[in-house]
């Protein structure tokens, strides 16, 4: 029963009583006398007056309380089934109603603000306000269905930004969000995207062109149906172009290529996923194949990911088989040109692959879970070549290893380094850690506890692709370096420009203030010495002073450089 029923029935109620009692009264009471036919008269015409003043007051309460509830029950009602798109009107009353539904259009436009926001963070990228993977996959699967109704075809393109660990490494993570969104702008306007209001499909125009942020640094496109003349590739080509210019993020001119995975709706995919896949597929092929690079699926790549599981097998029996071996490239001293460290580098030559690419071997032991085998197989192998090397007489140096984030998640590092350097007698200050920035978004307190008990034992701790960046700075605070690496990219940014090079040597002076040695990488040409040694850096490394060495050519090398230490004490003395 309704509120409306409920008021009007006992009001009905009302009016009829008297009546029904009225006509009990005629039938059974006495007979008619000019005294009781006017009693009579007058009762009839006060039931008649009740009944028209019950339907008078029950209209009143109809329009002035009765219909302005049901209005206010149509409202939450709205609100609770998420229509808050409707347009609403507050009662027109200046009484406890009329506030009533005030407040609840008020709560109404509350809830709407909310739901806008919690629309934008399961819709958009917070980051660079381009649609998410969520609003893509959405976007995709309603392109497909339409598509396969209307016969017409569409690309997808993947996006990778081509080493963009090395911005965040050199320049900070502040930079690689401004380096992302500058990125993401640039796409915007030179492919004409047009910002997203609307989460609802069918507001959305897939005529046009629609980009999304995945993730990280990849970026993904839905390009319109083809003409006639055109293949996939032509719509993609001009996307290198959109990175031929630097992009200018905190005072530094950034350089950055892209590789692109491209794949044909429906040739290469007749659902969502499938489509997905392929490009991904393509996007693995570009960058495998030297990044930079546009590749556009084909059947073949199916069968090279499956290749890459296979990889991951033959690395386990790698592993098992010891089928690695470390090169090795050396540092020098910028003060007097000695030798003083190398640091080591693993290589695989695999029985059935040939020579793999150390950047890929990297990535596919993080990504079949075996970079921690990989990286003690690096940590003994390299003890046990300074053993081997004490014992023929060099002694006077060290060996730099890289250590993967995954490895600090691991608190028996410091003992297995220990056990080793313990078993092979080696000095502790022999070996050398070196760690990038991206280390510290990790658990930064266990991170910098595995770092400390390191520096106990006595091995040099050294930061790795270091850069200008606040979280540069900060980093070299936060814990006391024995060495800071200075990264190539943020190196030639000082090449290029003063001001960089003003910044740079006010670290390399926060540094020595600090007790922090200084180390650049990745010298090459003469320019890139002579203004490190101007501005103050005591190491470096490079193809400028030596290519990388084998084991043996190493050997050679740390000879003739003993040789010329030699000479040089006995033309001093």
């Amino acid at each position: 029963m309704n509120l409306r029923a409920k008021t009007f029935l006992p009001l009905l109620a009302i009016a009829i009583i008297p009546i029904i009692i009225f006509g009990i009264y005629a039938y059974a009471g006495p007979g008619l006398t000019e005294q009781t036919e006017l009693i009579n008269k007058t009762f009839l015409l006060m039931c008649i007056a009740t009944f028209i003043i019950v339907i008078m007051v029950f209209a009143y309460m109809n329009k002035a309380l009765l219909k302005p509830i049901e209005e206010m029950q149509s409202i939450a009602t709205n609100i609770t089934l998420g229509k808050t798109e409707i347009a609403l009107s507050p009662l027109k009353q200046d009484d406890e109603l009329g506030a009533l539904s005030r407040r609840i259009i008020q709560m109404r436009n509350q809830i709407k603000h909310q739901n806008k926001s919690i629309n934008k963070l399961t819709y958009f990228d917070s980051l660079t306000n381009l649609p998410n993977r969520h609003f893509f996959e959405l976007v995709l699967a309603e392109k497909v269905r339409k598509s396969k109704q209307q016969n017409k075809h569409f690309t997808v393109a993947i996006l990778d930004l081509d080493n963009f660990k090395q911005i965040n490494d050199s320049l900070g993570h502040i930079a690689g969000d401004k380096f992302l969104q500058s990125v993401s702008k640039r796409i915007e306007s030179s492919l004409k995207i047009e910002m997203l209001n609307s989460v609802n499909i069918n507001k959305i125009d897939l005529s046009k062109n629609f980009l999304a942020r995945l993730g990280g640094d990849e970026f993904v496109l839905v390009i319109n149906k083809l003409e006639l003349s055109e293949t996939p590739l032509d719509k993609v080509k001009t996307l290198p172009d959109i990175f031929a210019t630097s992009f200018f993020i905190q005072g530094n001119d950034v350089n950055v290529s892209v590789s692109v995975g491209v794949a044909q709706y429906p040739e290469h995919g007749h659902s969502p996923a499938e489509l997905f896949k392929s490009a991904d597929l393509a996007l693995y092929n570009a960058k495998n194949n030297g990044k930079n690079k546009i590749a556009l699926y084909n059947g073949q790549m199916s069968s090279l990911n499956v290749n890459r599981l296979k990889i991951g097998k033959l690395l386990s029996d790698a592993i098992n088989e010891e089928q690695f071996r470390l090169e090795f490239r050396p540092r020098i001293n910028l003060h007097d040109y000695s030798f003083n460290c190398y640091e080591a580098q693993i290589r695989w030559d695999s029985p059935l692959l040939g020579d793999v690419n150390p950047m890929s071997l990297i990535g596919i032991a993080e990504d079949s879970k075996q970079i921690n085998k990989l990286g003690a197989w690096v940590i003994a192998s390299t003890v046990k070549q300074l053993f081997k090397w004490k014992k023929r007489g060099f002694y006077d140096f060290r060996i730099s290893i890289n250590i993967s984030y995954l490895q600090l998640d691991k608190l028996d590092l410091t003992a297995t380094i220990k056990c080793l350097l313990a078993l092979y007698q080696v000095p502790a200050e022999q070996l050398e850690i070196e760690i990038t920035e991206s280390v510290f978004n990790q658990d930064e307190l266990l991170v910098i506890e595995i770092l400390e008990a390191l520096k106990e034992l006595g091995v040099v701790v050294t930061l790795d692709n270091s850069g200008i960046g606040h979280a540069s700075v900060k980093n070299l605070n936060r814990f006391h370096f024995d060495k800071v690496k200075f990264a190539p990219l943020f190196l030639q940014s000082v090449v290029e420009n003063e001001e960089n090079q003003k910044l740079f040597k006010n670290i390399l002076h926060l540094a020595k203030e600090l007790g922090t040695k200084t180390v650049a990488k990745g010298i090459e040409t003469s320019s890139m010495h002579e203004l490190i040694l101007l501005l103050g850096c005591q190491e470096a490394q490079g193809f400028y002073y030596s290519k990388t060495l084998d084991k043996e050519a190493a050997e050679v090398y740390m000879q003739s450089m003993k040789e010329k230490k030699r000479y040089h004490l006995k033309c001093v003395n």
